[in-house]
């Protein structure tokens, strides 16, 4: 039997952690737990949903693949339910628009209706509550990949049906789109089964014709299921050697079949990982050469893909980056509040100067086309330095940083009126400042939706 994501869901979920997300909404106790009750499914439902194609599966995995996501975050709610962690609560809000897209103003209306909070409450808790079910999902299907996420998510429709408020599950699914309970996370794993299935099918054909005895029937099935998924995560090597060994040989021909099934899975997982691209600049520079691949050391960002604007530009960006996530915010039901930055990572300055390094070209462009893209939209942009130096120094160099940005959009057409800059310093760390690497994540230039 599946694991019950609700039930461990509510077992983390203690009278203190509630009581600290009411303190953070200003709302009662009592209040804040009916806003969960019914936020938690309907996140599942909207996870369930996405998991319906072995695309969305597979992007539920990469919308997982963040290093904010793991047992530390379990570890340490009261911070993100006490609205302590303000980069969680942008996490949140990516991570909802990645699941839901334009039906998260639905769900946020849905829950507002259902409980009697306001929608902005509703939002916020929606923000909290995503990353805290994405850590738990994340732990369980550790290295297991597709096949594990589409396995644990299949087995959740019987608690998904209970653990819902009454009357509450017609409408979430009603807004989800999918008809019935039944729907949920169920095609993509029929796919993967009828997948798996045809790899069994072609390595019994092949040991047929070699006119000996098949591999028993079990041990095909076992290679087969493990080839697929393996090659699905990467893994194909190892997963195909242990299966060898496991497995025993009736006859030369079958075995062989094994050793030529194994060589393609390896090849698969080499050309995979040759998807690659060393060349850190190319994240400076957009083309369709890029497209579908990923950069050294920047694969959080994701690979770089289409994104067709509402003016009917294309643009070709990484599909976890800031531009993809400021037009997910932008074309979603999401509402604007003072919390959701969206983070300029390919956005550099020159060493200690408020000057643009040529780099920052290839975003800077981007987000031009983004605006003009979408005309009502207003932005603030917020700079921001690590710990080190002088604090009011640090203040006055992020506010430079912030209006060259500014000043840099407004010289390339955008209306200055639609525009805004602050410096905020070393304020609002989004990350430790005792590691060069967290210093360089709180060294940056954010964007907030201001008016859309």
């Amino acid at each position: 039997m599946s694991v019950n994501l609700l039930d461990l869901a509510k077992g983390y979920l203690t009278d203190a952690v509630v009581s600290k997300a009411a303190s953070f909404l200003g709302e009662s106790s009592e209040a804040t737990q009916t806003g969960l009750a019914h936020a938690m499914p309907a996140l599942l439902g909207g996870i369930m949903s996405k998991a319906n194609s072995e695309s969305g599966a597979s992007s539920l995995l990469n919308l997982m693949d963040t290093p904010s996501l793991g047992d530390g975050l379990l570890s340490n709610l009261g911070d993100l339910f006490g609205g302590g962690n303000s980069s969680m609560l942008d996490l949140g809000g990516s991570l909802l628009s990645g699941v839901f897209g334009n039906k998260l103003g639905g769900i946020t209306d849905l829950i507002a209706s259902a409980t009697g909070l306001k929608s902005g409450t509703s939002s916020t808790i929606l923000k909290m509550a995503m990353p805290f079910l994405f850590g738990i999902i994340k732990k369980q299907v550790a290295n297991k990949g597709v096949s594990g996420l589409m396995s644990l998510l299949s087995g959740q429709k019987d608690y998904l049906a209970k653990a819902a408020p009454a009357g509450f599950m017609d409408k979430m699914l009603g807004t989800l789109g999918v008809g019935s309970l039944g729907n949920l996370a169920s095609n993509a794993f029929s796919s993967a089964k009828e997948t798996t299935s045809n790899v069994v099918n072609e390595v019994e054909n092949t040991a047929k014709k070699g006119g000996n005895k098949m591999l028993p029937f079990l041990g095909i099935l076992a290679l087969a299921a493990l080839a697929f998924f393996a090659m699905r995560n990467c893994k194909a090597d190892t997963a195909v050697k242990e299966t060898i060994e496991n497995v025993k040989e009736d006859s030369n021909h079958a075995a062989d079949a094994v050793r030529s099934g194994a060589e393609k899975v390896s090849n698969g997982a080499k050309a995979a990982a040759g998807a690659v691209v060393d060349d850190a600049n190319a994240l400076y520079t957009a083309g369709a050469s890029l497209l579908g691949k990923t950069v050294k050391g920047f694969e959080n960002l994701g690979a770089f893909a289409k994104r067709k604007l509402k003016d009917g530009t294309e643009l070709i960006i990484p599909s976890k980056g800031f531009e993809y996530r400021l037009v997910d915010f932008i074309e979603g039901n999401n509402p604007i509040d003072k919390t959701t930055w969206f983070d300029m990572r390919r956005v550099l300055f020159k060493t200690g100067s408020a000057e643009l390094d040529s780099r920052s070209m290839g975003q800077i462009n981007s987000i031009v086309s983004i605006l003009k893209a979408y005309p009502n939209v207003h932005l603030k942009i917020g700079g921001y330095t690590d710990n080190t130096g002088n604090a009011n120094a640090n203040k006055v160099l992020s506010g430079k940083r912030a209006a060259a940005v500014v000043s840099t959009l407004t010289n390339k057409g955008i209306d200055a009126k639609r525009l805004t800059a602050e410096g905020y310093g070393q304020e609002h760390p989004i990350a430790t400042n005792d590691t060069a690497e967290g210093r360089q994540l709180n060294r940056r230039v954010s964007a907030r939706v201001t008016k859309k």
